[in-house]
């Protein structure tokens, strides 16, 4: 659960990493799901383990960029990690850029296609709950001011809507709790939505844009130990629940690695958590949603 997942079109496979196991146990392998299967990569170089950090297509610079993360340090405390690297489709090699986020994990994290640049928000590190938007040009990291800008919050459900050439966020938690507010960002200002309908309070739900569909499509999340596995739809303007006909679904989860398989047309889904009893569950499952 917790690992950084997204599609390589290039290549035409989804990329993995990390992610935090059963123990728990913080994760630094990759892997490559391509024709309906997983390969474990061995690249000369990677980053170190780690949880909650984010991998986008950079369209600009063909490759992937993950940004910070976490580790289990002195005795299980959790220390934020803020390096930036590069997956070329066969390596990662470490950016050493010139300005950079303070180190976080559980932020939001998408390609802006209007503006060729990669956007970042929020996240939480040991000084507490951020609420800081960052861009990613491909060499270096430059943060944002916008006059209007979403409450801190982290695991919070981020993409961008190719439709409306904006990206939109979801939930989230924070000081306050769990959230169900809606934002968009234009490449300037951030601005909140009024949906006439909404998901439920929640973070740690996963959420890419479905292209066959034209929207975004949100999966699962927690609010109080309840894990949901319930399917929304973003039209740019209001979210629409999916009364999923398949016999199976998923079981609920929160954390889980999500993206858009441009090859087949398909949703992949992998992994993720569920509150259980006996304390935190790691799941290491894959659905395909079409």
């Amino acid at each position: 659960m917790a690992m950084a997942m997204n599609y390589d079109p290039v290549h035409s496979q989804s990329v993995l990493f990390g992610g935090i196991a059963a123990g728990p146990t913080m994760l630094g392998d990759t892997w490559i799901f391509s024709a309906g299967a997983w390969t474990q990569a061995h690249p000369a170089a990677s980053p170190s383990v780690r949880g909650g950090a984010k991998l986008v297509w950079d369209v600009g610079q063909g490759n992937m960029v993950l940004f910070g993360g976490c580790q289990y340090r002195f005795n299980n405390d959790l220390f934020s990690l803020g390096d930036t690297w590069v997956w070329n489709g066969t390596n990662w090699n470490q950016a050493f850029p010139a300005t950079s986020p303070v180190a976080r994990y559980g932020y939001g994290m998408a390609y802006d296609a209007a503006h060729s640049q990669i956007v970042m928000f929020g996240g939480v590190n040991s000084s507490g709950f951020l609420a800081d938007t960052w861009v990613w040009d491909g060499a270096n990291w430059t943060q944002k001011f916008p006059a209007n800008s979403p409450p801190a919050r982290y695991y919070l459900s981020m993409d961008y809507d190719t439709a409306h050439s904006q990206m939109v966020m979801f939930g989230g938690n924070n000081f306050s709790g769990n959230l169900a507010d809606t934002w968009v960002w234009d490449g300037s200002n951030w601005t909140m939505q009024a949906p006439a309908n909404s998901p439920s309070p929640r973070f740690g739900a996963a959420m890419a844009y479905d292209v066959a569909q034209a929207q975004s499509l949100l999966f699962g999340g927690v609010n109080q130990g309840v894990n949901f596995n319930d399917t929304w739809l973003w039209n740019g303007t209001n979210w629409t629940q999916q009364l999923v006909t398949a016999i199976v679904v998923p079981p609920g989860r929160h954390y889980a690695g999500m993206d858009y398989d441009q090859s087949v047309g398909e949703m992949v889904l992998f992994g993720g958590g569920r509150s259980s009893s006996i304390g935190q569950v790691s799941l290491g499952d894959t659905w395909l949603y079409h």
